[in-house]
């Protein structure tokens, strides 16, 4: 379900407005500690990569000014090249914590009766009396009609609050 960017439907927006806020701040203090290790992370590696490069340059310079310049600078770029790589593995796997971290979070409200209604009515008001909703394993309701499925489980809004974050989670990496 894309239960925040349909058109028609305002009080969707207005239904799911606390577990979004629930989403969002938790997703932003989440990414907040993930980002933290990951940088302290991606700072040991770039560092261990700009030893590693400094000591292949110290060799190549031993060997010749002409060849040690051209050296150098193959060296730098794939030390650079691995930095890069390495900080953007590091995201992928603090990105995908976020993920994990805003899902076990999102199962925690499915204790919160009065979101479970909003989130059946929800689905019930997409699909019309002949859908079948059904409770998700996670929290929140899944619902089916003839050529229409309704997603409002807890793990997929959580989700869908991490991707409409865009580029806040890559403006977390540049704090």
């Amino acid at each position: 379900m894309n239960a925040g960017r349909d058109g028609g439907a305002g009080g969707v927006t207005e239904a799911i407005a606390p577990l979004r806020a629930e989403l969002l701040r938790a997703a932003r203090q989440e990414a907040a500690q993930v980002r933290s290790r990951t940088e302290e992370q991606a700072a040991g590696r770039v560092a261990a990569a700009r030893r590693e490069a400094g000591e292949l340059l110290a060799a190549a310079r031993a060997e010749g000014l002409a060849q040690a310049a051209a050296e150098d600078k193959a060296e730098r770029v794939k030390a650079e090249r691995e930095a890069r790589r390495l900080v953007l593995a590091a995201q992928g796997d603090a990105l995908e914590e976020l993920r994990s971290r805003a899902a076990a979070a999102a199962r925690v409200l499915r204790d919160d009766q009065a979101l479970l209604q909003r989130l059946r009515r929800l689905v019930r008001d997409r699909l019309g009396e002949d859908g079948t909703v059904r409770e998700h394993p996670d929290g929140g309701f899944v619902g089916q009609a003839p050529g229409r499925r309704v997603d409002a489980g807890l793990p997929t809004l959580a989700g869908q609050a991490i991707d409409e974050l865009g580029a806040e989670v890559e403006r977390l990496w540049r704090q």
